[in-house]
């Protein structure tokens, strides 16, 4: 018999990177790491591994941050 797990909000557990089955705990263990297993409910999370899309879209994010501060730095020459 499987457990019963409630509907979690997908945009809360989402931003609050917390367990998609149970919503307790804390998805991550770092930055970009997945933890293997739910500290509260023993859940396997291995299915939820994003590869280097997380890595990707964090370096796009932050390129785009530091390219336009560089270039609010340099003088305007008309």
């Amino acid at each position: 018999m499987t457990d019963y797990y409630p509907r979690q909000s997908k945009l809360k557990t989402g931003l609050h990177c917390d367990c998609p089955r149970c919503g307790e705990s804390n998805l991550c263990d770092g930055l970009l790491t997945v933890r293997e297993r739910c500290p509260v409910r023993d859940f396997e999370n291995a299915y939820l591994n994003s590869s280097d899309g997380t890595d990707f879209i964090i370096i796009v994010f932050c390129s785009a941050l530091v390219l336009e501060a560089i270039a609010h730095m340099q003088p305007f020459k008309a």
